[in-house]
């Protein structure tokens, strides 16, 4: 997906995998975690909680990323 980032939102996209993990490794989410992930953009780290955290919630104000983010994450 492209999308461009939208200064109003203030976002910047994390593509790195490195980045990416050293921000899960500190979050150390666990089986029993509810876990809430504000902005999530494009999903990447939202993609890598889901596989550890019991449960995640996502507010995203980017109505362009809402569909392709729940298809991701689906």
């Amino acid at each position: 997906m492209t999308h461009r980032p939208r200064k109003r939102f203030g976002q910047n996209f994390l593509h790195d995998p490195r980045v990416i993990a050293r921000i899960v490794a500190a979050i150390d989410p666990q089986p029993t975690d509810h876990l809430v992930e504000i902005g999530p953009g494009q999903g990447a780290i939202t993609v890598e909680l889901l596989k550890a955290a019991g449960r995640l919630e996502a507010v995203e104000l980017d109505r362009d990323l809402i569909e392709p983010l729940k298809a991701k994450c689906a």
